[in-house]
């Protein structure tokens, strides 16, 4: 079996990941012409060996209907080889709350916290699990080696 994927624009695309013991797996998956052309464009690595995909942002938004833009500080991380993320922000004034947005083992949760003890609001369930697969999806272009090396995903 060949150590490198083919070129994207062939209608069959080879998948490589690193299992549990560390050997390596190369499967045929067959994926549409759209989604090879995506994957193409947002330069996926045909070679990679990274799990997961870490992001720093900042910016501000707000945190309630009618409320005052907060800045904040974050890091995300995106899984490649299957579906899941998870964001951690810190809100100003001296990032008294803290939120924790993510999605892991088929679960989707939200968590807010005053100075990482105080539970403020709570979210998970099947509905909000959904949104968070949706966001995952709408993200997969800031780690688009899982558009080929998530196996959960079904094109």
């Amino acid at each position: 079996m060949p150590d490198a994927l083919p070129s994207l624009t062939a209608p069959i695309a080879l998948a490589r990941w690193e299992n549990e013991g560390g050997a390596h797996e190369v499967i045929d998956v067959a994926l549409p012409g759209p989604v090879l052309d995506l994957a193409e464009r947002l330069g996926v690595e045909t070679q990679t060996s990274a799990h997961r995909v870490m992001l720093t942002q900042s910016g501000d938004m707000r945190l309630g209907k009618g409320t005052r833009r907060s800045r904040f500080h974050a890091r995300q991380t995106i899984e490649i080889g299957n579906t899941g993320f998870e964001w951690r922000a810190a809100f100003a004034p001296f990032g008294a709350i803290s939120v924790t947005d993510a999605y892991r083992e088929n679960e989707g949760s939200l968590d807010v916290r005053l100075f990482g003890r105080v539970r403020l609001a709570r979210m998970s369930g099947p509905a909000f699990a959904k949104g968070e697969i949706m966001r995952y999806l709408a993200e997969i272009a800031w780690a688009p080696d899982a558009i080929l090396l998530n196996r959960s995903l079904v094109w």
